[in-house]
């Protein structure tokens, strides 16, 4: 590869990773979650700004944690969600999301069904759920929660862009929560499965 072949594609790199981060940019300063009904996000498999448990990761059996739902307000249709890995949005990171959920329902079960609801296809070029998977130091990861007026008519499979376009205008209410995880070396990950196999 020459090395004017190799500087092109360097700023072609440069362009890509600017316009995803301003694309998160302006989605940070345009969505304000103060201006809308407050909904509860809680799960009881971890906690706020706690570490999320290693069976959600990439790193063993990656499937989505149970999430609940409460103070759903009035007027809501149908309800979306999305995670989200903070430190590296905007490179488009985007584990999972997902809409079609009725507001009756008050939780997503653990390892959902893929016909229970409708998914978009994420970062890692899967439709449905793509747990936590740092290279390296720990990661922030948001669970969204949006209680919308209306239903989404998308397809299975559609990508991010799509679904937050189809939301925006849309929302009445929001809720997240915050998980952290850190990738653990395979060493440290079959002691610790030892230590519960003894107990």
């Amino acid at each position: 590869m020459g090395r004017i072949t190799k500087i092109i594609l360097y700023v072609v790199l440069i362009c890509v990773l600017s316009t995803g981060y301003i694309f998160w940019h302006n989605l940070s300063n345009n969505f304000n979650a103060n201006i809308y009904s407050q909904i509860i996000v809680s799960s009881p498999d971890f906690t706020s700004q706690n570490i999320i448990p290693v069976s959600f990761t990439c790193q063993s059996q990656n499937v989505n944690p149970q999430l609940s739902f409460g103070n759903i307000p009035d007027g809501t249709i149908s309800l979306v969600i999305d995670m989200v890995d903070t430190n590296t949005f905007a490179a488009g990171y985007v584990h999972w999301f997902a809409w079609g959920i009725s507001p009756k329902i008050l939780s997503i079960p653990k390892n959902i069904n893929q016909d229970f609801i409708s998914q978009g296809l994420n970062y890692f070029n899967k439709i449905g759920y793509s747990g936590p998977c740092p290279t390296s130091g720990a990661h922030h990861y948001r669970f969204e929660v949006y209680a919308l007026d209306t239903d989404l008519n998308l397809k299975n499979g559609a990508n991010y862009k799509e679904f937050q376009s189809a939301i925006k205008k849309h929302i009445i209410g929001y809720g997240s929560l915050l998980g952290l995880y850190q990738y653990q070396p395979k060493n440290i990950l079959k002691v610790t499965a030892n230590s519960k196999a003894e107990n």
